[in-house]
């Protein structure tokens, strides 16, 4: 079973210049939430791709221990809007405490994505066209770890003009978890905030950026649907396609001093 994958929307894209702005339309990565039940228990709800998600929930299962072969399972099931998936198993099954209400597989560990961390931001920062890709670049070309072996993710914290600190780690998520503790480490205040991401930015890299207190998130990768949809309502301008001298925005573009982009 599987519903769309892409989602049409509007996004600005901007030449660093300034000088050429336009509308235009483009698709967004679809992020489902798909509840999980084992033996008629909720467990959890997987944020995924709706795609191949019996094949997710039972390599889920696996993975965690839960199961250790296809052959403890009677059925799984996915309903037709691809909301839920029902795991029968042969046997009883517990499930693990330490689980948050909502997950995503891809995560260094469970965020719960039920509720918002902290109210929309309310930084006004202001960036011209050429300080998007002049930052960005500045962003890679500290990469030290990923610039010597590869393999590695990194985020940034800027204040719109330079990069105040830069942290790496072989989880995208991971990243974002070491800003916050750098922040909260040496007890500083840097807002406003631009957060730098090597990565695709998906509703939980979001989250994490939103509870460091980023007004301003940028990479070089698409973001999903869901990603979109909270950035709008949290007041979080979100960049995606910084590559070169070009830049794609979709939400808010209120804190870059744009032309009026063409319909």
């Amino acid at each position: 079973m599987t519903s769309e994958i892409f989602k049409p929307v509007r996004a600005i894209q901007c030449a660093a210049s300034g000088s050429t702005c336009e509308w235009i339309d483009t698709q967004a990565v679809v992020e489902q939430a798909v509840l999980l039940t084992v033996n008629g228990e909720a467990w959890l709800t997987l944020i995924c791709t709706p795609h191949d998600i019996n094949a997710l929930a039972i390599g889920f299962l696996y993975n965690e221990g839960i199961i250790d072969s296809f052959d403890e399972i009677t059925s799984c099931q996915v309903n037709p809007d691809c909301s839920q998936v029902d795991v029968i198993l042969h046997h009883p099954a517990t499930r693990p405490d330490h689980w948050h209400r909502t997950i995503t597989t891809m995560s260094s560990l469970p965020v719960d994505l039920s509720t918002p961390w902290r109210t929309p931001c309310r930084n006004q920062i202001l960036l011209e066209p050429p300080e998007i890709p002049r930052l960005f670049r500045n962003f890679v070309v500290m990469q030290t770890f990923h610039n010597q072996v590869g393999g590695f993710h990194s985020a940034a914290l800027s204040d719109g003009r330079e990069i105040l600190m830069i942290v790496e780690d072989i989880g995208r998520h991971n990243t974002l978890d070491k800003i916050a503790g750098v922040i909260l480490l040496q007890q500083t205040n840097l807002e406003p905030r631009v957060v730098l991401v090597s990565g695709r930015i998906s509703s939980e890299i979001l989250f994490k950026t939103h509870r460091i207190g980023a007004c301003m998130v940028i990479s070089r990768t698409a973001p999903t649907s869901q990603s979109i949809h909270l950035a709008e309502e949290w007041d979080i301008t979100l960049i995606g396609y910084a590559r070169g001298e070009r830049f794609t925005i979709y939400t808010h573009p209120e804190r870059v001093l744009l032309s009026s982009p063409k319909k």
